[in-house]
């Protein structure tokens, strides 16, 4: 080997060395990040229904209303003859510091469904995508109604558990 291929080899053993030690030294290095994060209190989401109202009855009979859980509610309503209904107003407020927005609304489409079918249920006042800010509060109607159009007499009675399912505002 002559002496110019020494000195290259050498030279490159040396910087492989080197480099293997600063890669090292890197890699052994602590990195330390400090900062504190606070988590939102316990009511920073605290959606749910305030109140359920019966306002309107024709020729019916609430059987049962209430809440189920925070943002379920069921009805129960026996009608006398087609043409009778009953309407509620139901209001939802948020009382957390975070703002809301209602993904859906279940249960209505599954009791329309059920027997009797002529016995129907309609949500009137809120809609998928609205927005229920921090504080705010929002009403809206649930109604039962034995359709007029009816040629059978069915059980009178029917339920409807209407479940709004809220979730966090992205703006």
């Amino acid at each position: 080997m002559n002496s110019k291929n020494k000195k290259t080899l050498i030279i490159a053993l040396f910087g492989l060395v080197v480099g293997l030690a600063v890669g090292y030294a890197a890699l052994q290095a602590t990195l330390t990040i400090n900062g504190t994060a606070q988590l939102p209190s316990q009511d920073a989401w605290n959606v749910h229904i305030l109140d359920i109202t019966e306002t309107n009855v024709v020729g019916a009979t609430t059987s049962q209303v209430g809440k189920q859980n925070e943002t379920t509610a069921s009805f129960t309503v026996d009608l006398k003859k087609p043409g009778s209904s009953a309407t509620y107003t139901v209001k939802v407020k948020n009382d957390g510091d975070i703002n809301a927005v209602l993904d859906s609304i279940e249960g209505v489409d599954t009791a329309n469904g059920a027997a009797p079918t002529d016995i129907k249920f309609s949500v009137d006042g809120i809609n998928a995508n609205d927005t229920l800010d921090a504080g705010a509060e929002k009403s809206f109607t649930v109604k039962a109604e034995w359709l007029g159009t009816a040629t059978t007499i069915p059980q009178q009675s029917k339920t409807l558990t209407l479940k709004l399912n809220y979730v966090q505002a992205t703006s």
